[in-house]
């Protein structure tokens, strides 16, 4: 055996052993400065972020008080979020414009701003908000294509969107994507697709006339009438279990809701009047549309309004001009044009009603009108006034100077 070679590996193994060990104390020497510096940067870091959030924030000058009192009696959002933000560092209750981006749930750049505003311009530069929108010059219509548009909306409309795009390209030569004229139509002018409701030839000189003749005969009884004078509309509506009060409902897209009707033939009438004017109404639940009944609600009617003069605008039901019928001395009833449904404000009033009447099918006629009993008391006068107060009847009820 060769001793003399073993020795020789022997010594060079621990040679490389010393090395390696060496080397893994430089790098732990190393790994050591590493930390040290880090922890100087970061010391140093804490320190500038703390001089930093000092310096975010402005000089407040309003107190958390009167700021806390602006708060609570701002109505708009934008504003209420920005005074909310002067409360919370005129407080101390947030450091930096993180903390404040995260207690408002807005971004940080919209902080900068915020304080931008309130260094550059005080709480009125910071509560100014500016309009949204395209700059007048960017709109696309100009004012007198966007009058021509109202008008038209006003008065002959228009059969739905696609026919508004093609008028606007064919008088004025306007192009616009179906998008723009839907938001310009549907949420600028208000307007909205509507059903037609029939309407008679015959009644379009009479229904022209009937606001002048009203307005007449009022001013005549202003001058004779001993008693205050009121205006009232009045009209009739049927309700019956076979109908179906059908609604829209919210279903996945290809799934068609359905309801369930049953052919129940038992109805009953509710008599309505209500004074444009002021929201009262008075209504009166009876079997049938005859003459016999609109007595009982005449005698009724008249007794709700004792100390008035109670001008009723009535349409040409056999029931409403039956000979037998005996007039309450402070009743006067004035007839509508035939054929001009539209100008009785009732219309709506059942319209409405009939919306409001719950969506499972009645067990009886009694319970149809219990239904029918607890929408007629939610009627507040504004709600009646909102529905009846056409602008031709406010205007002729409006007692001459």
């Amino acid at each position: 055996m060769d001793y003399e070679l073993i020795g020789q590996r022997t010594k060079a193994e621990t040679s490389r052993v010393a090395i390696i060990q060496q080397l893994l104390d430089d790098c732990h020497t190393k790994y050591l400065d590493c930390l040290t510096t880090l922890s100087h940067v970061g010391a140093n870091l804490n320190r500038k972020a703390g001089s930093m959030s000092q310096r975010d924030f402005p000089s407040i000058a309003e107190s958390a008080e009167e700021l806390q009192d602006r708060l609570t009696h701002e109505h708009s959002a934008k504003r209420r979020n920005r005074l909310h933000l002067l409360f919370l560092i005129r407080s101390g209750q947030v450091k930096t414009r993180e903390q404040a981006a995260q207690h408002l749930l807005v971004h940080r750049n919209s902080i900068k701003n915020w304080l931008n505003a309130y260094k550059a311009g005080g709480l009125d530069q910071l509560l100014h908000v500016g309009t949204t929108g395209p700059k007048p010059e960017q709109k696309s219509l100009s004012a007198p294509v966007y009058e021509a548009l109202k008008e038209r909306v006003r008065h002959d409309g228009f059969s739905g969107y696609t026919g508004a795009q093609e008028w606007l390209q064919r008088e004025f030569a306007v192009e616009l994507p179906y998008s723009t004229v839907h938001k310009l139509i549907r949420y600028r002018l208000g307007a909205k697709l509507k059903r037609a409701r029939p309407r008679h030839q015959k009644n379009d000189s009479d229904a022209a006339c009937f606001p002048a003749r009203l307005t007449r005969f009022l001013d005549t009884l202003f001058a004779f009438s001993p008693l205050p004078v009121r205006l009232f509309v009045q009209d009739e509506a049927r309700f019956g279990l076979h109908e179906g009060i059908t609604r829209r409902f919210i279903t996945a897209p290809g799934v068609k809701p359905h309801q369930l009707v049953l052919p129940r033939y038992e109805y009953t009438w509710l008599y309505g009047a209500a004074e444009p004017a002021t929201g009262e109404s008075f209504f009166y639940e009876m079997p049938a549309l005859d003459s016999a009944c609109f007595q009982c609600f005449l005698d009724e009617f008249s007794l709700a309004f004792p100390k008035h003069m109670n001008v009723l605008v009535i349409d040409g039901a056999p029931a409403h001009i039956a000979h037998s019928l005996v007039i309450p001395d402070n009743v006067v009833l004035f007839r509508l044009p035939p054929y001009s449904p539209e100008l009785n404000p009732m219309e709506r009033v059942w319209q409405d009603l009939r919306k409001r009447l719950s969506t499972d099918l009645p067990a009886a006629l009694e319970a149809l009108v219990s239904d029918m009993t607890r929408v007629v008391r939610e009627y507040t006068p504004e709600i009646v006034a909102s529905l009846t107060g056409y602008a031709y009847l406010r205007q002729a009820i409006a007692q001459p100077k």
